[in-house]
């Protein structure tokens, strides 16, 4: 449900380079180390990481986001990879993504 809310926040957003920076800024406040203080994408790894059934909502979030500016998409690889321990569960946690990348 979370998903979809900034799913819809984002796309409606994207009418306004304003009001997307505003949104894009808090998504992606990475200074913060606990999950209460952090932007929306650390909480949506966090949500993923616990809820792995919001998978297909989470690639919506991230390919919305990134289909407004593609330099995001290293972004958001990069905090994938930081959000994971090691290479092993990156490794899962991209393979749990797959099936909704090619939709």
């Amino acid at each position: 449900m979370t998903f979809q809310l900034f799913i819809g926040l984002f796309r409606e957003f994207t009418e306004s380079r304003v009001m997307f920076e505003q949104a894009l800024k808090w998504f992606l406040h990475l200074e913060s180390s606990d999950e209460v203080g952090q932007g929306g994408l650390k909480l949506s790894l966090y949500a993923l990481k616990t809820h792995m059934e919001s998978a297909r909502n989470c690639v919506n979030l991230l390919y919305t986001i990134c289909m407004v500016d593609e330099q995001l998409l290293m972004i958001l690889k990069d905090e994938l990879q930081n959000h994971t321990r090691s290479n092993h569960e990156y490794i899962v946690l991209i393979a749990d993504l797959l099936p909704f990348l090619h939709e």
